[in-house]
């Protein structure tokens, strides 16, 4: 069976589960293998009755001890319950009680009896006696079990049981994505390896080891894509600012003398701007180390050029900040855009945005729609 091959083509998948898995963006075998747990129960030890925790996960080693009683609550709700002790060598779990609780699961009451042994995985509830809600029953350690994101329609064991078919069914077929020397230099498992251990871990590195491959893998892809971008975004041509001079006369703009940062940052960004190739920059600095002049530099080597620029803050306070330091350097010639502005104000606004009049624009999203 090729990855490609249609979520139906698994056993069990009809076009009703089909349907409901689309909703989760799952529509082929390869999209199944990918999907990923949102978390996982650790089931890998069994837990002492007396021992498990109220709200905590555990596994216990358990000895069904009455016939399981089944009661009508009312219509849509019916109750199976069991007693059981600690299976174990341990006198004191052997003495203590749990029950195990099911609602609306009258198979339960048809397939268990007293003598039988399991190993009951569920939460503990302490509030009235110690008991397990709907566990589900193994006849050895279940081990670490993956929980998955779910609509309506579906449930845990169809989950389980469609990733287990579609792991099956790509057996042989899940072809290597990185080099051999790749995977020896960061020590990451084979793609086919990873993918099972992600849906049936081990143990805890196990499953380690697969997310480290995958996310190896994605991360590596969207370098990749950047690099990619980059290389187009350096081949297409962009306006060419005439820079020269500018730096020296915004300096004498500014109420304070540059830090050597600052410094730096701005003859990088006038060397990139004078290079025809668009830039893209990221600003990084801690609060109050000034990357505002800085932004404002590289608005007032546009406006030197005869281009308009926008800065865009998050919230109305900030970009008022903002203007009220841009009108230092273009005076009348900042403009401000709210949201929460009066119509009057953002037909003005608007109307020297046009005209070419405003050369720095500051506001906040309500700059986008126009």
């Amino acid at each position: 069976m090729e990855l490609g091959e249609p979520i139906t083509s698994i056993k069990g998948i009809g076009p009703r589960r089909a349907e409901a898995l689309g909703k989760l963006g799952l529509f082929s075998l390869r999209d199944l293998l990918y999907f990923a747990p949102r978390e996982y129960q650790d089931f890998s030890a069994a837990t002492p009755i007396c021992a498990a925790a109220h709200g905590a996960l555990a596994a216990l080693h358990v000895l069904l001890v009455s016939e399981p009683k089944h009661v009508h609550i009312r219509r849509g709700m019916e109750i199976t319950t069991v007693r059981a002790l600690g299976f174990g060598t341990d006198p004191a779990d052997k003495a203590a009680q749990v029950s195990l609780v099911w609602y609306n699961q009258p198979y339960r009451a048809r397939s268990l009896a007293a003598g039988q042994e399991w190993y009951a995985a569920g939460r503990m509830d302490r509030s009235r006696g110690a008991k397990l809600v709907n566990p589900s029953l193994h006849a050895e350690l279940p081990g670490i079990v993956p929980v998955y994101p779910l609509v309506q329609g579906l449930s845990q064991k169809v989950m389980r049981d469609a990733v287990s078919a579609a792991l099956a069914a790509a057996e042989g077929r899940i072809e290597e994505t990185l080099p051999a020397a790749l995977r020896v230099q960061y020590g990451l498992l084979p793609l086919a390896e990873a993918l099972r251990a992600l849906h049936a871990p081990q143990d805890i590195p196990s499953l380690k080891a697969a997310r480290d491959r995958l996310a190896f893998e994605d991360m590596l892809l969207f370098s990749l894509m950047l690099s990619m971008l980059r290389r187009e975004r350096l081949a297409r041509p962009g306006p060419v600012f005439r820079t020269e001079g500018v730096l020296p006369r915004f300096l004498k703009l500014l109420p304070f003398a540059p830090t050597g940062a600052q410094m730096r940052s701005m003859q990088e960004i006038s060397r990139e701007m004078s290079n025809g190739h668009q830039m893209n920059r990221l600003l990084q600095g801690d609060v109050g180390s000034g990357k505002t002049a800085v932004a404002l530099f590289a608005m007032y080597a546009a406006a030197e050029s005869g281009f308009q620029s926008v800065l865009m803050a998050p919230t109305e306070i900030l970009a008022q900040q903002h203007f009220a330091a841009a009108q230092s350097i273009f005076g009348a010639r900042a403009c401000l855009l709210l949201g929460g502005m009066k119509k009057k104000e953002r037909d003005a606004a608007y109307a020297a945005i046009r005209s070419g009049e405003a050369l720095a624009v500051i506001g906040t999203h309500a700059l986008l729609p126009e």
